[in-house]
Protein backbone atom coordinates (compact mmCIF):
# COMPACT_ATOMS: atom_id res chain seq x y z
CA UNK A 1 0.00 0.00 0.00
CA UNK A 2 1.32 3.28 -1.03
CA UNK A 3 2.30 6.00 2.01
CA UNK A 4 -0.08 9.26 2.70
CA UNK A 5 2.51 11.54 1.43
CA UNK A 6 3.20 9.40 -1.77
CA UNK A 7 -0.78 9.86 -1.82
CA UNK A 8 -0.69 13.09 -1.69
CA UNK A 9 1.92 14.24 -3.86
CA UNK A 10 0.28 14.31 -7.30
CA UNK A 11 -2.23 16.95 -5.73
CA UNK A 12 0.59 19.37 -4.36
CA UNK A 13 0.59 21.02 -7.63
CA UNK A 14 -2.58 21.89 -8.12
CA UNK A 15 -2.78 23.44 -4.84
CA UNK A 16 0.01 25.26 -4.97
CA UNK A 17 -1.26 26.75 -8.07
CA UNK A 18 -5.24 27.30 -6.38
CA UNK A 19 -3.35 29.17 -3.44
CA UNK A 20 -1.01 31.35 -5.67
CA UNK A 21 -4.46 32.54 -7.47
CA UNK A 22 -5.84 32.87 -3.70
CA UNK A 23 -2.57 34.84 -2.81
CA UNK A 24 -2.92 37.20 -6.41
CA UNK A 25 -6.35 38.02 -5.49
CA UNK A 26 -6.60 38.53 -2.07
CA UNK A 27 -3.44 41.15 -2.33
CA UNK A 28 -5.25 42.73 -5.32
CA UNK A 29 -8.72 43.21 -3.07
CA UNK A 30 -6.88 44.52 0.01
CA UNK A 31 -6.03 47.60 -1.90
CA UNK A 32 -8.55 48.02 -4.39
CA UNK A 33 -10.90 50.31 -2.35
CA UNK A 34 -7.85 52.42 -1.10
CA UNK A 35 -6.65 53.02 -4.71
CA UNK A 36 -2.97 53.63 -4.91
CA UNK A 37 0.08 51.95 -7.54
CA UNK A 38 -1.16 49.81 -10.01
CA UNK A 39 1.80 47.12 -9.09
CA UNK A 40 -0.47 44.83 -7.25
CA UNK A 41 -2.72 44.05 -10.13
CA UNK A 42 -0.02 44.48 -12.84
CA UNK A 43 1.45 41.67 -10.48
CA UNK A 44 -1.27 39.92 -10.39
CA UNK A 45 -2.19 39.94 -13.77
CA UNK A 46 1.40 38.37 -14.21
CA UNK A 47 0.94 35.56 -11.87
CA UNK A 48 -2.43 34.51 -13.30
CA UNK A 49 -0.90 34.55 -16.86
CA UNK A 50 1.65 32.22 -15.39
CA UNK A 51 -0.83 29.97 -13.44
CA UNK A 52 -2.78 29.61 -16.11
CA UNK A 53 0.44 28.74 -18.19
CA UNK A 54 1.61 26.36 -15.74
CA UNK A 55 -2.11 24.50 -15.28
CA UNK A 56 -2.55 24.26 -19.34
CA UNK A 57 0.56 22.66 -19.94
CA UNK A 58 1.31 19.14 -20.74
CA UNK A 59 3.23 17.12 -17.85
CA UNK A 60 6.08 15.72 -19.17
CA UNK A 61 5.75 11.40 -19.49
CA UNK A 62 7.09 9.37 -17.38
CA UNK A 63 9.80 6.55 -18.33
CA UNK A 64 6.84 3.92 -17.05
CA UNK A 65 4.42 5.23 -19.50
CA UNK A 66 3.20 3.11 -22.31
CA UNK A 67 1.65 3.86 -25.35
CA UNK A 68 -0.59 1.22 -25.08
CA UNK A 69 -4.32 1.13 -23.16
CA UNK A 70 -4.38 -1.27 -19.88
CA UNK A 71 -5.76 -4.07 -20.39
Amino acid sequence: AASAPATLRPALPPAALLGAHTLAVTTVSRREATGGSSAAPLGALAAGAAIAWAATRRPARSATTTDRPPG
